[in-house]
């Protein structure tokens, strides 16, 4: 029997990774494929961010342990470690949906930008395929975002997909809005039964008049929104200054009574916050 059939002098890649690692890579791959795996996945999708949902967990850990430090030394064990990955998981997920409601609001704008431009390669002649593809490479760089879903639209058109539909798939769980969702399916339409390419540029200005009345709006409810964040965050800055300046004093907030009334205001602040910023969003 040969080395290699007892499994000795393999020199493929796959033969010099080590155990540990292909268990590591197991585990990864297995929460990557769990409910809770997917989720992520969804949100770092939404927010265009190239990374599977272990890498992220194991930057939020790395980010933790610095953090647990500190915490520790002022909490104990427990409870310090708590406060660390609380803190830790929250700030990811606001920047995750801070990312996301900007990625999304760009594609929003710059969809009139993208209806333009689809009309007047239309309107040059060009079929809905290369009208697409030349609109991919012309965007300007400032237009990221947009330039990312038509670059992913023409690859599936590369693939035989049609270009309406390739486009409405490229910006799938990306979007907010119906802006790009609308010069998708009117690219559909174009490409199946062609048309006017001026219905483009009237598309155009439509978006533009539903994104200023959008921008009125959030004008409008800014003051309201700007309060349900502020107040709640200047309660917790004064807490945290309190118990850095006057630990003695703030010693007495850990028995039962005091800390489920301090918990209960948290809550309720923490209640009146999303309220707030439900009633005064703008979609």
């Amino acid at each position: 029997m040969s080395r290699l059939t007892r499994g000795q002098g393999d020199d493929s890649p796959a033969g010099n990774v080590s155990p540990g690692r292909r268990l590591g890579a197991r585990a990864a791959a297995a929460y990557d494929r769990s409910r809770s795996g997917r989720r992520l996945a969804g949100r770092l999708h939404r927010a265009m961010i190239d990374t599977t949902p272990t890498r992220w967990r194991l930057g939020q850990v790395l980010l933790a342990l610095p953090l647990a430090v500190l915490t520790t030394a002022e909490f104990g064990t427990g409870a310090g470690l708590a406060v660390a990955a609380g803190a830790v998981r929250a700030a990811g997920r606001l920047a995750l949906r801070i990312r996301a409601g900007r990625r999304a609001d760009a594609l929003e704008r710059g969809a009139a930008l993208l209806a333009r431009c689809l009309g007047a390669e239309l309107a040059g002649g060009a079929c809905a395929e290369d009208a697409l593809a030349a609109v991919a490479v012309s965007l300007p760089a400032t237009e990221q975002a947009l330039r990312d879903v038509a670059s992913a639209a023409v690859v599936r058109t590369t693939l035989g997909e049609a270009p309406g539909a390739a486009l409405a798939a490229a910006g799938a769980g990306r979007l907010e809005g119906e802006g790009l969702a609308a010069v998708a399916a009117l690219l559909s339409l174009h490409g199946r039964a062609g048309g006017n390419p001026g219905s483009f540029d009237r598309l155009a200005a439509a978006l533009d008049a539903a994104i200023a009345t959008r921008d009125d709006a959030r004008a409008l409810t800014a003051e309201t929104r700007l309060a349900a964040v502020a107040v709640p965050a200047l309660a917790g800055v004064l807490g945290i200054t309190l118990i850095l300046t006057e630990p003695a004093s703030a010693a007495g907030m850990t028995e039962p009574l005091p800390a489920g009334v301090l918990g209960g205001c948290a809550a309720v602040a923490l209640a009146g916050t999303v309220m707030a910023r439900r009633l005064a969003s703008v979609g």
